[in-house]
């Protein structure tokens, strides 16, 4: 094959990669802009705090980072890939997950989670068995008090959010990380192997960013 006579095009950074493994899209499906930052040095800003209707847990909105758009059946969607579009996702994903009137619905359970290996084992699941049952939430309140990024690389990103809980009288600080995909121009849940949310309870958050409610 005759090689070209024609100069090549000079090289540029790769953009990274989401669950399929192909270029991540610098805007959202929305078309909110996203960003080259892979940390996070300051909590972000929040045009308006919400609580979700039934469980009251919080959830921020943003015309920068988003919520874009809301479905008609009420789910929160399309976020900035950026850092704070990230951590925005999962908080938004955190108050939806505790609304049963959202959880009851499969094709909504399913929405949340990107395109990842075990995508078709958690679609025969929901389709045999149904959504899950959310009853441990009932009584269960939570103020967001801090975030952390813990990991954003490559089309993924892991998000700590730290709240100030209670149930039945009893408070306590609680950790929540989600481990997020960017999937379809949006972040999604990671549908791996490994769990996509996974919780514990802390003696403080020292070392969270504050990230209140105000």
């Amino acid at each position: 094959m005759r090689a070209s006579s024609e100069p090549s095009p000079p090289a540029s950074a790769p953009a990274p990669s989401g669950a399929s493994g192909a270029a991540v899209p610098a805007d959202s499906a929305c078309g909110l802009p996203g960003s080259g930052e892979q940390s996070l040095s300051s909590a972000p800003e929040v045009d308006e705090w919400h609580h979700e209707s039934t469980s009251l847990w919080p959830w921020p909105s943003s015309k920068e980072y988003g919520p874009g758009r809301t479905t008609s059946k009420g789910v929160r969607e399309c976020f900035a890939y950026s850092p704070q579009g990230a951590v925005f996702a999962a908080a938004n994903i955190a108050a939806m997950w505790s609304d049963p009137a959202l959880m009851s619905d499969k094709s909504v359970v399913l929405g949340f989670f990107g395109h990842g290996s075990q995508y078709g084992r958690l679609k025969a699941k929901l389709a045999e068995s149904g959504a899950p049952s959310i009853k441990s939430m009932e009584g269960v309140r939570a103020t967001m008090a801090g975030v952390r990024l813990l990991d954003m690389h490559d089309g993924k990103a892991v998000v700590d959010l730290g709240y100030d809980g209670s149930s039945e009288g009893h408070g306590s600080a609680v950790s929540i990380v989600y481990r997020l995909v960017w999937d379809r121009g949006d972040w999604k849940l990671q549908c791996e192997q490994d769990p996509p949310v996974t919780a514990t309870t802390l003696p403080t958050l020292s070392g969270y960013l504050d990230w209140k409610e105000s």
